[in-house]
This record gives structure tokens, sequence and C-alpha cells, in this order.
């Protein structure tokens, strides 16, 4: 992506993947940016679907 809300444009990378854990299931979504030494880790979310 080259832009994501409340951030300045850039070259971007999400990646969501669905996780279960204890029975419980999730999304779990990662954020990356590149640096001028690679990808840097820049946002990290979990959101719980089970209620």
């Amino acid at each position: 992506m080259k832009s994501l809300p409340n951030v300045p444009d850039g070259e971007y990378v999400v990646i969501q993947y669905q996780t279960i854990f204890s029975g419980k299931q999730s999304t779990e979504t990662l954020t990356l940016s590149k640096s001028k030494t690679g990808w840097v880790v820049i946002g990290y979310f979990i959101n719980s679907l089970d209620q």
C-alpha cells in the first residue's frame, strides 16, 4: 500500500490472519513500513471475535 489513514504516504504492508487461542477466535493485524534498512513493524492489533 502507498497510503494508510493518519500516517504519511510511504510503502506499507498490512497482514491480517485468523487465530484461535484457548478456544477463542481472533483476527490479528500486523502493519509494516518500509524504511531505509528494511521493514519495520509499526502496528499490531488483535480483535477478539468471540464475545
